[in-house]
């Protein structure tokens, strides 16, 4: 499009799947065209276009603010169409030959914002190109409280979010950016909305503690790197340097961990983190809740207990990303999420012994154990409560997408001995789990509340997120009543299905 915007229109469509277009720039393209020649990508440096998967019925129609000329690339073969005209410019994909065509919206279109309907082949989706101009796509509300979008569609993604109530009641959340970059975020009317109060934050896995007027952050200053505390004496407006606690060269491929939250146990703190090294390690960090938590000198490490492959029957890698609980006796434990390609989802108890001991107890099947998990008891229910995103069998039947790769929903869940799990309420649910996640969940009890953040993959104007994991938004929800059971319904997502209303189908 030479100087005009095109709005590209995706409802109504029909489709053998869904209906998902997104606009693409110059970036790489490895989203489409993977297996372009080198002579063929240089076709589109620079060049602002909008594409669906290849399996999809993509874009219907397009509008623009003006006359101007419309390109396109399809596979199919449209010379007895008046409308459009062959460029003689063609490039493969996947061994598909996809063909150029222009054609021209009048100026008496765009003064009446009439759709100009975008011709379709068989098997792959056309895709609409725009030079000098920009696309929008129309997306449905995401179904949650977005707190932050991604600086940057598919080059910048989200990463572990954590939130934490305030003593005065207000909420904090953070959230770390895949550039080397942390964000606070504060909300004063308990999530509806929220400010960014601060980008100081140098950390990943990393979980924020009040200790009288300040806040302490305790993570990695780095993926891989050393444990290390930041404080804030302002609430979170702006944050100390690193001070390290334990340094990454005593591990030698630095720690790992999740943002699951700090435990407080007779006048003891406690945190489970890891390290990286052999088959990855799980430790409990833990520090006098009066003592300088900037101090090394304050804090304890346990031994680092490593994953052993015996321990599962079936093939497994690790185990990562641990989640301390308090249990209903007042005792610790760890579960940590285990890593197997395995249609079920396990996750490992661990025991904690002491300050400075910890030891495996057993491997069981946990529903949504393949992402990173916060745990929680709660007295009134005698119950422990989890949200998680598990894995489906449908999700394997259409996209192949292992219980590792499965995002697509949030699920409360609850256990009265933390090994075996009842399904107690699907929050969200959409069925394009390629694109739509909802991961990588904190979350905190709230009164008869469940608050929590995550990491989310949603439709936005710009577009698609690059994928189910690469999240572009940072999403606040709330779990109303949680103690209710099902009594408050379903959110689906709104995307448009061949019959019928979505439907939840059965766990793996």
């Amino acid at each position: 499009m030479h100087g005009s915007t095109i709005d590209v229109r995706t409802w109504g469509l029909t489709s053998e799947k869904h209906k998902y277009v997104f606009p693409l720039g110059s970036k790489a393209h490895r989203e489409t065209f993977e297996e372009l020649s080198s002579a063929d990508r240089t076709k589109f440096s620079g060049a602002t276009y909008a594409a669906s998967h290849w399996n999809v019925h993509g874009i219907e129609s397009v509008t623009a603010s003006g006359h101007c000329q419309i390109t396109i690339a399809t596979p199919a073969d449209l010379s007895g169409d008046p409308t459009w005209t062959a460029t003689g410019e063609t490039f493969s994909v996947g061994g598909t030959t996809f063909y150029r065509y222009k054609g021209f919206y009048t100026a008496a279109m765009a003064s009446a914002s009439t759709p100009m309907p975008i011709p379709h082949a068989a098997s792959w989706s056309t895709m609409v190109f725009a030079s000098g101009g920009s696309i929008t796509v129309d997306a449905p509300e995401p179904p949650c409280t977005i707190i932050d979008y991604a600086a940057t569609l598919r080059d910048v993604t989200v990463n572990n979010p954590a939130i934490h109530i305030l003593s005065d009641g207000s909420y904090l959340a953070s959230q770390t950016a895949s550039k080397n970059k942390g964000y606070v975020y504060k909300s004063t009317d308990r999530g509806a909305t929220w400010t960014r109060i601060s980008d100081g934050l140098r950390q990943t896995y990393c979980a924020v503690w009040q200790q009288g007027s300040s806040l302490y952050m305790l993570g990695c200053d780095n993926v891989a790197g050393s444990l290390a505390v930041q404080k804030s004496t302002d609430g979170g407006y702006t944050w100390s340097a690193n001070s390290v606690i334990f340094d990454k060269d005593t591990t030698v491929d630095g720690y790992h961990g999740g943002s699951s939250p700090f435990v407080e146990k007779n006048g003891r703190l406690y945190r489970a983190m890891g390290d990286r090294k052999d088959g990855w390690s799980v430790i409990l960090l833990s520090a006098d809740v009066n003592d300088d938590l900037e101090d090394p000198a304050a804090w304890t490490m346990s031994n680092k207990l490593y994953y052993n492959t015996s321990w599962l029957s079936s093939t497994s890698e690790r185990w990562e990303e641990p989640a301390l609980i308090k249990k209903a006796d007042g005792s610790l434990a760890i579960i940590a999420r285990i890593d197997s390609p395995t249609d079920k989802e396990y996750a490992a108890l661990i025991n904690v012994e002491s300050d400075t001991r910890i030891s495996f107890n057993r491997t069981f099947a946990m529903p949504g154990s393949q992402k990173r998990l916060t745990i929680a008891y709660d007295s009134v229910s005698g119950k422990y409560w989890m949200l998680a995103s598990p894995f489906y069998a449908n999700t394997r039947t259409l996209y192949g997408l292992s219980p590792g790769q499965n995002r697509n929903s949030l699920v409360l869940f609850s256990s009265t001995n933390l090994l075996t799990w009842t399904r107690e309420r699907t929050c969200i649910y959409t069925d394009n789990a390629f694109n739509n996640s909802y991961h990588y969940i904190d979350w905190r009890f709230d009164g008869d509340d469940l608050i929590s953040v995550f990491r989310c993959s949603v439709d936005e104007a710009r577009g698609l997120p690059l994928s189910y994991h690469d999240s572009n938004a940072f999403g606040f929800f709330r779990v109303r009543n949680f103690r209710s059971g099902g009594a408050v319904s379903t959110i689906f997502v709104d995307t448009p299905v061949i019959s019928g209303a979505p439907s939840i189908p059965d766990l793996l």
